[in-house]
């Protein structure tokens, strides 16, 4: 903050205490190309472009102090502190550049955005070929190699990362792929979630058409963009005990009908096959309820984030389970009070009052009974008996749910990118069976 300090001078030979209105100081460290790569690409350090206020209330003045100007200078400086440090001196540097100089930083800017899109299709194959148009020295090139490059970025490359950009990231530019490529140079990796890469670099063309959710993690590294989000990692779970289920029991069947003698001959590998099918139960269910409960989180998330202001307190506590909402809440509340629209109970029923059951034994296994109020029922019973015809009904049940909801959002919106593995893996797995009513899912 600046001061009037024409009205200051006769008392600044007084300030022995080192504070002097207006007075700023910085430390600011630097190292050598040659310092460590640990020094030197895992700083956390950035510069920021300084704020300059100006408070009419200091304690020199007879103006009464609001904090205005303090507030200002805050919001001012927290506005630029996006940049990394390298980027925002890179952008002040080039705009004093000329000649020779001002070529080789247009080339070389243009280079690395190159490198930072192809990093981003998963079309590299080492940090060493994503660093290697930085590592040129472009300012020592020949001054007819700088002008053929100049050339080559007007006539061709920029069109190219114009062209790309449209077709990928609509509000990315050369600039901004700079800036990424700084901080993937510091990192190695970047992990951002989707919105704060939107803000900083531009949203990505159609990854709301291809069904992913809002609050998904962007995941750069060497295996190009990817996503991350909890239904993601959990239909993954899914799929994979689905399939490790279906193995097991398909070899069990050789077996079910055999003499016991012959059971016997082979006691170790039976054995090792029924731990692997009951231990692919148990994962199928807690899998299952875990992708219920953050798909209907998700769909809680997205609507607090578009119609948050205008909720009420309820809702909001709801929405945002702060006043630990069940999961029949969940199942029961969210779709009235997202889309005015209640599930049919048949749909549910089965999920809550019986595979729950189950699911809580496994989440939380003991000798002592559930309580009454939550049915009374001997947890360590329903720990040792998940059998083929729970796990049948509890993951089509799951599916059914949140089809059933899906329905909720128009025809013209997309399903959740993870659902059809999911139905494909369980039609796969889990053939309809004389105790199941439902048929295969679409």
């Amino acid at each position: 903050m600046s001061f009037a300090l024409t009205d200051l001078a006769p008392q600044l030979p007084d300030s022995f205490d080192g504070f002097v209105p207006g007075e700023g100081a910085a430390f600011l460290l630097l190292t050598s190309a040659h310092a460590p790569e640990a020094i030197r690409n895992k700083s956390l350090l950035k510069l920021h472009e300084p704020a300059t206020v100006h408070e009419p209330g200091h304690l020199l003045s007879e103006a009464p102090y609001t904090a205005e100007a303090l507030a200002s200078a805050f919001q001012q400086a927290m506005a630029t502190t996006d940049a990394p440090i390298n980027t925002l001196a890179a952008k002040n540097y080039a705009m004093g550049l000329k000649g020779r100089d001002k070529e080789a930083n247009l080339i070389r800017d243009a280079n690395v955005a190159c490198v930072a899109g192809r990093l981003l299709l998963g079309d590299l194959s080492s940090w060493e070929e994503f660093l290697e148009p930085d590592l040129v020295n472009y300012s020592e090139l020949p001054r007819k190699q700088l002008k053929s490059g100049k050339y080559d970025i007007q006539t061709n490359l920029q069109q190219r990362i114009d062209n790309f950009c449209k077709s990928n990231f609509p509000k990315m530019t050369c600039s901004k792929f700079v800036m990424l490529f700084e901080e993937l140079k510091a990192h190695r990796r970047l992990e951002i979630p989707y919105l704060e890469f939107c803000k900083k670099y531009s949203p990505v063309h159609n990854f709301h058409k291809k069904g992913f959710p809002a609050y998904s993690t962007v995941c750069i590294s060497l295996w190009g963009l990817q996503y991350r989000f909890p239904e993601h990692d959990f239909s993954n779970d899914l799929v994979i005990s689905l399939n490790q289920l279906i193995e097991a029991e398909v070899e069990l069947d050789s077996y079910r009908n055999a003499e016991h003698e012959k059971l016997k001959n082979a006691k170790d590998y039976i054995s090792n096959l029924i731990r692997k099918s009951e231990s692919s139960k148990r994962q199928v269910m807690q899998a299952s309820f875990s992708i219920l409960e953050c798909y209907l989180n998700g769909i809680a998330w997205e609507f607090h984030n578009n119609e948050g202001q205008t909720l009420s307190k309820g809702k909001t506590k709801l929405l945002k389970d702060i006043s630990n909402v069940t999961l029949r809440d969940k199942i029961r509340k969210y779709p009235l009070t997202i889309f005015g629209k209640e599930l049919d109970e048949k749909t549910y029923k089965f999920i809550l009052d019986e595979a729950k059951q189950y699911r809580d034994s496994l989440m939380h296994p003991s000798p002592f009974s559930a309580p009454k109020k939550f049915g009374g029922y001997d947890k360590l019973e329903k720990l040792y008996n998940i059998d083929m015809e729970i796990i049948v009904k509890t993951v089509f049940g799951v599916i059914e749910i949140v089809e059933e909801i899906e329905t909720m959002k128009g025809k013209n919106t997309p399903e959740p990118i993870w659902l059809p593995e999911v139905k494909s893996a369980a039609n796969h797995a889990l053939h309809p069976t004389k105790n199941r009513d439902a048929v295969l899912v679409g």
